[in-house]
């Protein structure tokens, strides 16, 4: 089943948090995490939530393909909403540098990365544990 299929539109609420925060690896948790961001969109008191569970599936393994969350974060990202923001500075406070890393590098297109970033800096008070330059390059804070 493919994403925009959104396997678990029917699923009660719920059910949803817990497939997509569930610590197993496996598609479900993709399909849970990209109706959670839908549902997160609709009812903001579920952003919280969905960043966490989309912040634990970010950091790019070698040889399994794309982060599971990359679909859910795209969905919110693209949304381009204030909450949606607030809700993930409030949750990359505490993600690692890998997943800050990850999430910049996988989700947000490499000439946005600055302006991007410059703006949860600036509205939110996000404080970020990499740096990324005006091209969109980063290093991480030593």
């Amino acid at each position: 089943m493919r994403l925009e299929e959104r396997m678990y539109s029917e699923t009660d609420t719920q059910q949803v948090i817990e497939i997509a925060s569930h610590p197993g690896w496996h598609l479900d948790k993709a399909h849970a995490m990209y109706e959670l961001a839908f549902r997160a969109l609709e009812d903001p008191s579920l952003l919280s939530v969905a960043w966490n569970c989309i912040g634990n599936e970010l950091v790019v393994m070698n040889r399994q393909g794309p982060p599971l969350g990359q679909p859910a974060a795209t969905v919110l990202v693209d949304a381009n909403q204030e909450a949606v923001e607030r809700a993930l500075v409030e949750a990359m406070q505490v993600w690692s540098i890998e997943q800050q890393r990850d999430f910049f590098l996988g989700i947000i297109a490499k000439p946005e990365r600055y302006t991007y970033c410059n703006r949860l800096i600036s509205k939110f008070g996000f404080d970020p544990k990499v740096d990324i330059d005006i091209n969109g390059n980063f290093a991480e804070h030593l």
